[in-house]
């Protein structure tokens, strides 16, 4: 077996890779500002968060042989006399352990999240996966960590709001990533009207590129947000909508690599 570092010289495939898609069970939207409890449930947004998930991982699996799939949903945690928990992030790095494991140092990670993404204010600030409830959020720099501590090389999508701004990005220089690689890519700002809108999610474009690839080619992550961003252009101009976000790649994030996405043998 070649070394990590000889393989990312040499660009090899990977022999063996595992996708985690995360995702809440409810999301909803703040209907009076005036009042933080007052929200209603977004049924069309969790149907489009839905297809995404389902969309991204019958790709995977058809056109790049990728079998070894995981879907975790993210649920209000409850105590041994059924008294609700705070949200956390401990289920969804048990779910990455779960998802990873026998993957080794020459094998690919990919983690997936599709739903609400925000970020307190202040340089710094944690990146957080919300549900859009007061108070129903986790902080994502324990997930980050957990990923970053994988054997193997790590893609990370994020389809959510705050996605592209990574202050408290875990992968502050290559050095620190040693052998392996740790990729984050997104396609939102500080805010996004592109997730949850029919045809118009970042993942409804990528899934796109990546099915008229079908596997029969070696595709960067700069490669495919570059085919994306050209997508994007092209929605753009359709609809008039300059909301809808161009995907970046490690955001911030110099010398960072890159990561091939083949089809499995």
């Amino acid at each position: 077996m070649a070394s990590t570092s000889q393989r990312h010289d040499q660009m090899a495939q990977y022999p063996n890779a595992a996708l985690l898609s995360v995702k809440w069970n409810h999301c909803h939207r703040l209907v009076d500002p005036d009042n933080n409890d007052n929200t209603e449930r977004l049924n069309d947004f969790e149907a489009a968060v839905t297809e995404d998930v389902n969309s991204l991982k019958g790709c995977l699996r058809t056109h790049f042989n990728i079998r070894n799939t995981h879907d975790f949903v993210v649920k209000r945690e409850r105590n041994m006399v059924r008294k609700k928990k705070p949200y956390r992030a401990d289920p969804v790095i048990g779910a990455i352990t779960t998802a990873a494991g026998t993957l080794e140092e020459d094998d690919l990670f990919i983690f997936f999240y599709s739903g609400f993404g925000e970020r307190a204010p202040g340089a710094g600030a944690e990146l957080n996966f919300a549900n859009g409830k007061r108070g129903r959020y986790f902080g994502c720099d324990p997930i980050f960590a957990a990923l970053k501590a994988l054997p193997c090389d790590v893609l990370v999508i994020l389809d959510c709001c705050n996605a592209v701004n990574l202050a408290t990005n875990p992968i502050r220089s290559a050095g620190e990533m040693q052998n392996k690689k740790m990729i984050i890519i997104g396609a939102s700002l500080e805010t996004d009207e592109t997730t949850g809108m029919a045809g118009r999610t970042m993942t409804k474009r990528l899934v796109d590129v990546l099915n008229e690839s079908r596997g029969r080619e070696l595709l960067s992550t700069r490669d495919i947000a570059a085919r994306v961003n050209q997508k994007t252009a092209q929605l753009k101009a359709q609809t008039g909508d300059e909301a809808i976000q161009d995907v970046v790649v490690n955001a911030g994030v110099a010398n960072s690599g890159d990561i091939v996405l083949n089809r499995l043998r």
